[in-house]
C-alpha cells in the first residue's frame, strides 16, 4: 500500500514538472510582451514588473502586416480545417465500411504519401503553380494544407469509424433508414469526439505551418508566422518586443478554439450506445 502510494506521489510530481517544463516559454513570452524591451533578457529576470502596452503599440504601428497576415491564417485555417474534417470523415467511412482490395490499397497510398517529406512535394509543385499563376494566393496554400493533411486525419477517424457497431446502422436501415441516413444520424454523433479532435490537430497544423507557406506566399496570401520570422531578421536585428507580442497575439485564438471544445475530446465513443 505504501509502494503504491509513493509511485502515485512520484507520478504526479512528475507531472506536475512535466506541464511546468512545456508552460515555461509560453510563460516566458506572454509576460515579455508586456515587459520594456530593456527588461526583457534582464537578469535576474523579473517575475513582477509593470506592465506596458508599448509592445503592442509597435507592433500596430510599424507592423501593421502583421494583422493583415493574421486575417490570411484565420481565413486559410478555417476553410482547410472544414474540407479536412468533410473529406476525411467520408473516406475513413468507406474505408472502415467497404472492404476490398482497392480500398485498402488506397488507404494505404494515403498514409504512405504522409511518409513524405514536405519539401520533395514542394519543389515539383513550384514551377507548376508558378505556370498555372496560382503562387501567392489563398487557393493554393488551402490545397497544399487539404492534400497534406487529409491522409493522416482519414486514419484518425477510421479509428473511431471503426468504434462504432456496424449492426447500429444496419438496424437503422432495417427501419427503413437509407445508408446516408444512418451515417447521418446513427454515425456521426458518435463519431463527434473523433471529428473534434481531427479539428483541433488540423486547425492547430493550419494556423501555425511555416514551410508551405513561406514558398507559396509572397504579399497577398502572407500568413501570421511567416510575417513573425520576418521580426527576427530586421534590420536592426530581432524585434523582440513586437515579437513577443504578435507571438502572444497569434496563440490566443489557438487556445481559446481548443478551451472551447475540450469537453468534447473527452467523452464516450460508444459506450451509451451500447450499452443500451
Amino acid at each position: 500500500m505504501k509502494t503504491k502510494y509513493l509511485e502515485d506521489i512520484v507520478a504526479w510530481i512528475s507531472l506536475i514538472l512535466l506541464v511546468l517544463w512545456s508552460m515555461l516559454p509560453i510563460f516566458f513570452v506572454i509576460t515579455s510582451s508586456f515587459k520594456h524591451p530593456k527588461e526583457i533578457f534582464g537578469w535576474p529576470p523579473k517575475i513582477l514588473f509593470n506592465p506596458t502596452l508599448i509592445n503592442y503599440e509597435d507592433l500596430i504601428n510599424v507592423w501593421p502586416k502583421f494583422f493583415y497576415a493574421l486575417q490570411n491564417s484565420a481565413t486559410i485555417t478555417a476553410v482547410s480545417t472544414v474540407i479536412i474534417l468533410t473529406i476525411s470523415t467520408l473516406a475513413a467511412y468507406a474505408f472502415s465500411r467497404f472492404h476490398f482490395k482497392i480500398m485498402n490499397f488506397t488507404a494505404f497510398s494515403l498514409i504512405a504519401t504522409r511518409m513524405f517529406p514536405p519539401i520533395v512535394i514542394t519543389v515539383p509543385l513550384f514551377p507548376l503553380f508558378s505556370e498555372l499563376h496560382l503562387l501567392d494566393t489563398q487557393l493554393i496554400v488551402i490545397l497544399l494544407y487539404v492534400t497534406f493533411y487529409v491522409s493522416l486525419s482519414t486514419w484518425i477517424m477510421m479509428a473511431f469509424i471503426d468504434e462504432v457497431p456496424v449492426n447500429l446502422e444496419e438496424a437503422a436501415m432495417i427501419d427503413g433508414a437509407t445508408r446516408l441516413q444512418a451515417f447521418y444520424k446513427i454515425t456521426l454523433p458518435l463519431i463527434a469526439p473523433g471529428m473534434v479532435s481531427v479539428s483541433v490537430l488540423a486547425a492547430v497544423f493550419c494556423w501555425n505551418e511555416f514551410m508551405f507557406a513561406y514558398i507559396f506566399t509572397a504579399t497577398r496570401s502572407v500568413t501570421a508566422p511567416i510575417v513573425i520570422s520576418e521580426m527576427l531578421g530586421g534590420l536592426y536585428g530581432a524585434e523582440w518586443g513586437p515579437l513577443f507580442a504578435s507571438s502572444t497575439i497569434q496563440l490566443v485564438p489557438m487556445l481559446v478554439f481548443v478551451w472551447a471544445v475540450q469537453k468534447y475530446l473527452i467523452k464516450g465513443l460508444t459506450m451509451g450506445a451500447v450499452k443500451g
